[in-house]
């Protein structure tokens, strides 16, 4: 057991402890019950995740421009077409003064510099708002793009991102049509896990941001692995590669694409998700997007040896 791992469980053991001596001493009150628990489980984080290290965007800008070299893309080539897609389209130049400020993701990054390539057929499982389809359709024109989410009446599309509100459930649906009304886009609504069974043939460059839970995410991950060609792109979004990501969150996706490395199916790479200081500063906290490119040659198979 590796010495972060014991500290992991001292603190665990700790916690828990101090936990149920302070619910001894306690009234039953179950607002003061609830504001413990609340307490001592951000301890229990705080203990987990340890001192911050220094957080340098640049570095980690050099480390994701090596990334893109190895798949053979232009780091700096696609920052310039992304930003000039984006400057001649108004419904997407919000997003341009995004890579200011602390939304912004390197995905887009990823897509511009993958525009390079020979790109005819394109899967997107999790549209959302129907913005990256847009932006898809903008960077490959003569592309045909498929985009696919949980059909409206779908209880777990309802219950996520406050779409119970009707307000403001229809000012999503009325913006993703918007994004989604694209000559070369055609938006599927079905539970991903249908993805074998629907007939939609396979794909040059498949974008995975749909759940990030187990076991949705493994199955998508599988998915998308069989629905892409030969020499075909994958990426993986919302990765966290710390073994204590945020509460409420998981590493499912991380262990499903790592799976693929693992018995030597591919070896995906994994760059930061976005330099801005306040989502990557923690190591638990920052995201990474995962990139494959489908039958590479897998340079570091040896560090992932197949499951015995």
């Amino acid at each position: 057991m590796g010495l972060r791992t014991q500290t992991y469980h001292f603190f665990e053991r700790l916690v828990l402890h101090g936990y149920r001596f302070c619910l001894r001493k306690t009234s039953r009150d179950k607002k003061m019950r609830a504001e413990l628990e609340e307490r001592l489980w951000e301890v229990f984080c705080q203990a987990q995740r340890g001192k911050e290290e220094v957080f340098e965007p640049h570095i980690f800008l050099e480390k994701t421009k090596k990334i893109f070299a190895e798949f053979s893309l232009n780091y700096d080539a696609a920052v310039l077409k992304l930003e000039r897609t984006l400057a001649t389209h108004a419904p997407l130049a919000h997003v341009l003064g995004e890579r200011k400020t602390n939304m912004f993701s390197e995905h887009w990054t990823a897509a511009a510099a993958i525009s390079a390539t020979k790109i005819h057929r394109i899967l997107e499982l999790g549209t959302f708002d129907g913005e990256f389809a847009h932006f898809l359709s903008l960077l490959f024109p003569d592309a045909e793009i498929i985009t696919m989410d949980l059909p409206d009446d779908s209880p777990i599309f309802v219950s996520s991102y406050g779409r119970g509100n009707p307000e403001r459930l229809a000012k999503f649906l009325s913006r993703r049509k918007a994004m989604l009304d694209r000559p070369n886009i055609r938006f599927v609504q079905a539970d991903s896990f249908l993805l074998p069974e629907l007939g939609l043939g396979t794909f040059d460059l498949v974008w995975v941001d749909a759940c990030h839970e187990y076991p949705e995410a493994a199955w998508d991950v599988c998915n998308a692995w069989h629905a892409c060609n030969t020499g075909g792109w994958l990426l993986f979004d919302d990765i966290y590669l710390s073994d204590t990501p945020p509460r409420g969150n998981s590493t499912a996706t991380r262990d499903a694409a790592l799976a693929l490395n693992r018995h030597g199916l591919n070896e995906v790479r994994f760059f930061i998700k976005r330099f801005a200081v306040d989502f990557s500063k923690d190591p638990n906290v920052r995201k990474h997007v995962g990139i494959t490119r489908k039958g590479a040659p897998s340079a570091r198979q040896s560090e992932f040896p197949p499951s015995k």
